[in-house]
């Protein structure tokens, strides 16, 4: 947990702040092309809350804490240390696997939040500044339109992708060959599926809890 999420949470802090600034700016110079400038701070809070905040804390995951897992693992079955550990009666999943997919599984939710929280943070102070927008509105329609629901769909989506972008890189991890190039391409491989997934996850999950009306 402390190699997943906590090493991980200074570049989950810099990319949730400017996210949420660039968002915030894009999406005051929209509405303000209908004069509703006022309903920045609703957008910018559905959107992280909903989309931007799971999906770009998971894979920035992938990029740091997927990538390792899936170089680590793949040296270990280059070098035999798998081979060694089936020898003496130890399970390769159990002693491998099964620890990383229970810390991601707290982390990457744990992470979402602190990017949510960092987005907020940089559309507050970038468009109530540069924009003008009153911190007033921009915090009360922030509150008036986002639900607990809202919140709800983000942490769903978190736990599912935790678990399938660490499956995914252990698993290529695990099969894992041809010496240091396979090292290499085992990582790339985790690093590439693993963020193709979870774009495709991120919509099926979206269809299904749009059904089920959360």
């Amino acid at each position: 947990m402390n190699e997943i999420g906590v090493g991980s949470i200074t570049v989950v802090v810099l990319v949730g702040f400017f996210s949420g600034a660039v968002f915030g700016l894009q999406s005051y110079e929209a509405f303000k092309i209908f004069q509703a400038q006022a309903f920045t701070g609703t957008a910018v809070s559905l959107t992280l809350t909903r989309e931007i905040a799971p999906v770009l804390t998971t894979l920035m995951m992938i990029a740091r804490a997927g990538s390792a897992m899936a170089t680590e693992i793949a040296s270990m079955k280059i070098s035999e240390q798998v081979d060694a550990l089936k020898t003496i009666a130890v399970s390769p999943v159990q002693y491998l696997v099964v620890p990383r997919v229970v810390a991601s599984f707290f982390m990457v939710p744990a992470l979402t939040v602190v990017f949510l929280a960092c987005g907020m943070l940089g559309a507050y102070l970038f468009v109530c500044t540069l924009k003008g927008v009153d911190p007033g509105v921009f915090i009360y329609n922030i509150e008036w339109y986002t639900d607990p629901k809202d919140m709800l769909m983000g942490i769903v989506k978190s736990f599912v992708f935790a678990i399938i972008f660490t499956m995914i890189c252990c698993y290529y991890g695990l099969n894992a060959s041809g010496g240091a190039k396979g090292v290499g391409r085992a990582t790339t491989r985790a690093v590439v599926v693993s963020s193709v997934a979870i774009l495709w996850a991120d919509y099926i999950l979206t269809d299904i809890l749009i059904r089920f009306h959360i």
